[in-house]
């Protein structure tokens, strides 16, 4: 049977838990047994997942909602791998973007444009080759060509001269004028200086031909260097015109399934990336469990920590706890989410509901330094009730007693 003398209870607080033996309640209390203890808030303390440098986002004593950061670990390495995948996420959606909006027209009338400006290059480039070629395989018609250009040069050597006997003829008819009446003398003047310029430039041009197919002729070898490189150059003339054809095809149809599929395939593989790295930071943010306060800083501002290293304290208020010993006799009588009444010494004659939110799966003994044999042999369980504290009038800290209704 329990002891019902109040003044006959034994407490000890031990690790912080006082320690009670239970009594009877009968009367106006309504019955069953009171054990004692004391009231305990919920604390934790918050690690670090990965090293870095502490900034601190919430102050000691700061109450704390779910979720929200208290504080964060600066890695400036991750924060710019970051930055850097956000970016790269952003251009392979444009690109992805661009490629099913499809080429506009105007553009489409630019790449038109250089099919027709590659094209004429590339027959260009062939009359070129087919030209050398016709050289090296008929030396007879270099001979006529060296002819030609021997006469050329002839005719452009006496259109320097009749230009040159022309600008003395202009100049002076001029100097014969009266300096006021020299207007129209003077374009003339300049018109025969133009056209002395223009026929010793056709001369040049003359030479400059007939010197290269002299050089040809003394040096067939450099003709067939120049045939090969004039081969090269129509080849790659085909080729950019094939693929100036492609590009101006591939804005016409519009893009490939294959294209889609590598355009998305893109825009998943940055966004697997971004992620990934946002994971990664978010490691760096320490968050609240729970409605806490901030009880204690465990690191100072800016200082490195490691991982695993813990880095500050959270208690709350709201629940509070209070574990009492019950004897293996009354155990049967207890289930979790049993309506409990507790009081505390703070508040005289109110009583505060809880529930019991845990029985432990073993039993314990009653402490040794109880009194008597007898209660030091007793088997008892750990039984914690929990009571709710919106307002926070309870405190942790606070002895109570906690009746059990029969």
């Amino acid at each position: 049977m329990c002891k019902p003398l109040r003044a006959g209870i034994s407490m000890i607080l031990l690790g912080g838990i006082l320690w009670g033996l239970p009594r009877p309640v009968s009367g106006g209390s309504g019955g069953g047994w009171v054990f004692s203890g004391t009231l305990t808030g919920r604390s934790v303390q918050l690690s670090a997942e990965v090293s870095g440098r502490v900034r601190w986002l919430a102050e000691e004593g700061a109450t704390v909602k779910p979720g929200e950061a208290v504080a964060e670990l600066e890695d400036p390495v991750l924060s710019q791998q970051l930055l850097e995948a956000e970016a790269a996420l952003a251009a392979a959606r444009a690109e992805a973007a661009a490629l099913e909006a499809g080429v506009p027209p105007e553009q489409q009338a630019v790449l038109a444009a250089q099919v027709r400006q590659a094209a004429a290059e590339r027959e260009a480039a062939e009359r070129l080759w087919q030209a050398l070629r016709r050289q090296l395989a008929e030396p007879q018609d270099l001979e006529r060509q060296i002819l030609e250009a021997r006469t050329a040069l002839a005719v452009a050597e006496q259109g320097v001269e009749r230009a040159r006997a022309d600008l003395e003829k202009a100049r002076a008819d001029r100097d014969r004028l009266p300096f006021d009446q020299r207007e129209i003398a003077d374009r003339q003047v300049a018109a025969a200086e133009a056209a002395l310029r223009a026929a010793e430039a056709e001369r040049d041009a003359a030479r400059a031909r007939l010197e290269g197919l002299l050089a040809i002729r003394e040096r067939p070898l450099s003709l067939q260097a120049q045939v090969h490189a004039a081969e090269a150059q129509m080849r790659a003339a085909e080729a950019a015109l094939r693929a100036a054809q492609a590009r101006l095809d591939r804005a016409r149809n519009g893009p490939t399934r294959w294209e889609r599929d590598q355009a998305r395939a893109a825009v998943a593989l940055a966004e697997a990336q971004r992620d990934l790295l946002r994971l990664q930071v978010e490691r760096l943010r320490l968050t609240a469990p729970f409605t806490a306060t901030v009880s204690e800083r465990l690191a100072h501002e800016g200082e490195t920590v490691r991982a695993g290293q813990p880095v500050l304290s959270l208690s709350t208020m709201d629940p509070l706890e209070v574990t009492i010993y019950v004897p293996v006799s009354l155990l049967g009588r207890l289930q979790v989410g049993q309506p409990v009444r507790i009081q505390v010494d703070a508040f005289p004659g109110e009583v505060f509901p809880g529930v019991i939110a845990r029985i432990a799966p073993e039993a314990t003994f009653t402490p040794r330094n109880v009194q008597t044999r007898e209660e030091r042999q007793t088997l008892v369980f750990a039984v914690t009730a929990r009571v709710p504290n919106p307002e926070g009038r309870l405190k942790a800290g606070m002895p109570a007693d906690v009746q059990i209704l029969p």
